[in-house]
């Protein structure tokens, strides 16, 4: 669901964004695209319960590449398609690969370890069966059940796996006790360190992106060439800083 729910609203807000009749309206639409993308951690928490555990650091480097190659690439868009149709048809053409996992939507395997959580056993021993079976490889010895808060094994009796070493999935929490347990003495360091590295890779980045707006801008500076416009010296100067700053970006993530 919150699958759907992310590429739903990303896709939707962003092309609506593009035939926006004012300035209030597009702020909203883009407003909505930023709720949108802020579900996109659920992509790689899925992404992740696919990857055998020793290989998710580095599969995870992997999938964090494709945020600056996409910067790249809208860049590179820009610098082409803002001198020549506007900014609508911009912003048009950046939502349509939004709309890719809508399509690719019922061929999207459920998260097992929701349904485990949901009491679904069958339904999530049937996803890993498939999954084992696209690998060529035999699932590992356990018993997929639940554990309750007083530590009691519950296991379906229509699930079939040896007893050596139980696979074992937790209720669920909710929101408050997990933040909680975040901030808990065992937590508390990783947590801090994990915020503080976001944040400033986040500021970091973002604030030269936006920084080149205004190293573009006409105060403070002389024209570089009188027989140029400036408007038009600015404009083709902010897309290839753009450009060369999410370039740069790629090799900093």
């Amino acid at each position: 669901m919150g699958f759907l729910c992310t590429a739903t609203t990303t896709s939707l807000a962003g092309f609506m964004s593009a035939v926006a009749p004012n300035y209030a309206c597009l702020i909203t639409l883009r407003f909505l695209v930023g709720v949108g993308l802020g579900g996109c951690h659920v992509l790689s928490s899925w992404f992740l319960e696919f990857i055998p555990a020793p290989n998710r650091g580095a599969w995870m480097i992997v999938f964090t590449l494709f945020w600056p190659v996409g910067s790249v690439f809208q860049a590179a868009v820009a610098w082409v398609v803002m001198p020549v149709l506007g900014w609508r048809w911009l912003v048009a053409l950046s939502s349509l690969p939004s709309f890719l996992p809508l399509l690719f939507f019922n061929a999207t395997p459920e998260s097992p370890r929701y349904l485990c959580k949901r009491g679904k056993l069958e339904e999530a021993m049937l996803i890993l069966t498939r999954i084992a079976s696209l690998n060529q490889a035999s699932l590992p010895p356990g018993l997929l059940c639940l554990k309750s808060p007083e530590e009691e094994y519950v296991a379906s009796s229509s699930v079939h796996m040896t007893e050596m070493s139980p696979l074992i999935m937790t209720k669920e929490r909710n929101g408050l006790q997990v933040f909680h347990y975040l901030l808990s003495p065992a937590l508390l360091r990783s947590t801090v360190l994990l915020w503080l590295v976001f944040m400033g890779n986040a500021f970091g980045y973002y604030g030269i992106v936006l920084l080149t707006s205004e190293l573009s801008s006409t105060n403070g500076r002389c024209k570089l060439n009188p027989t140029i416009p400036i408007d038009l010296q600015d404009e083709s100067s902010l897309y290839r800083n753009v450009f060369i700053t999410s370039s740069a970006g790629r090799f900093i993530q």
